[in-house]
C-alpha cells in the first residue's frame, strides 16, 4: 500500500517464504512476486507472479520471435520444460501431504476446492509441523553457552530458519563439525552480503544457518544440539 501511494510497484522476494507456507497474491496487494522453485523440491526453475495489468505495460528484453504478450513476453527462448514438469510433480506432493488434513485446515482455504484446496491444507500442514521444531531449535541453542542467534524476537513470525553464531569458532568451523556428524548445515552470508557486513560479521565469517525442512525430525533437532553444545565445551579456538 504505502509503495502504491508514492507511484512505485510492490515486488516480494518470497524465495525463502514459499516453501513453508501458503501465500496469497491477491490478499498481498503485490504487484510482482519471485520465487526459486527448488526451494519447494523443483529442480531449478524461477517464479515470477505478474499482476496483468502491470505485467502487460512492462517492457522486456526478448529474443525477436518471442511472443510480446503475457506471459511469454518475459521468456527469453526454449522454456524448461523437464524442470516445469518437476513443477507439477512438487505441486502435487505438496496436494498429497494436505489430503488428510483438508478438515482440520478447512476455515484456512478460503473456499478453495480441488488441487488449490489441496496444496493449500499442505502448506498449512507443513507450516504446523515445522513450527514446533524450530521452536525446540531455538529454545535448544538459547541454553548453549557462547550461541548468539539472530533474526526476529520472539513471538514474531519467522520462517524455520535459524542463524547463529558460536563464540571462538569460525562458522566454516561449525558447519564442518556438523557435517561430520550428518547434519548439513550453510555457513557465510547466504548472499545476504550487506546485511552480514552492517552486522559486522562478514570478517568473522559471516554465520551459521540451519533450515528446517517437512522432512526433518525432532531427533534431528536433538542430535545437532548435542554436536553444537560438544563444540561450545571445547577447549579449542578457531
Amino acid at each position: 500500500r504505502m509503495a502504491h501511494e508514492v507511484g512505485a510497484l510492490a515486488v516480494i522476494d518470497a524465495v525463502h517464504y514459499a516453501p513453508h507456507g501458503p501465500i496469497d497474491v491477491k490478499a498481498l496487494g503485490c504487484d510482482f512476486l519471485l520465487c526459486s522453485a527448488y526451494k519447494f523440491f523443483v529442480p531449478h526453475v524461477g517464479v515470477l507472479y505478474g499482476r496483468r495489468e502491470v505485467f502487460e505495460r512492462l517492457r522486456t528484453y526478448k529474443v525477436r520471435p518471442q511472443s510480446p504478450e503475457v506471459p511469454e513476453k518475459i521468456e527469453t527462448g526454449t522454456l524448461n520444460h523437464e524442470g516445469l514438469a518437476g513443477a507439477a510433480a512438487a505441486v502435487d506432493f505438496i496436494a498429497s501431504l494436505g489430503r488428510p488434513y483438508m478438515e482440520a485446515f478447512r476455515d484456512a482455504l478460503g473456499g478453495a476446492s480441488g488441487r488449490r484446496a489441496e496444496a493449500l491444507a499442505g502448506m498449512h500442514a507443513i507450516e504446523a509441523y515445522e513450527a514446533p521444531l524450530c521452536q525446540r531449535l531455538l529454545d535448544g541453542l538459547a541454553q548453549i553457552p557462547g550461541v548468539r542467534i539472530f533474526g526476529p524476537p520472539e513471538g514474531h513470525p519467522r520462517t524455520p530458519t535459524v542463524s547463529f553464531t558460536l563464540d571462538g569458532r569460525h562458522p566454516a568451523e561449525v558447519a564442518r563439525f556438523l557435517g561430520e556428524r550428518g547434519l548439513f548445515v550453510w555457513d557465510g552470508d547466504f548472499y545476504a552480503v550487506t546485511l552480514v557486513e552492517r552486522l559486522g560479521l562478514a570478517e568473522k565469517g559471516g554465520l551459521v544457518r540451519v533450515g528446517l525442512a517437512p522432512y526433518n525430525t525432532a531427533e534431528e533437532i536433538d542430535r545437532l544440539l548435542e554436536a553444537v553444545e560438544e563444540l561450545a565445551r571445547s577447549s579449542k579456538v578457531a
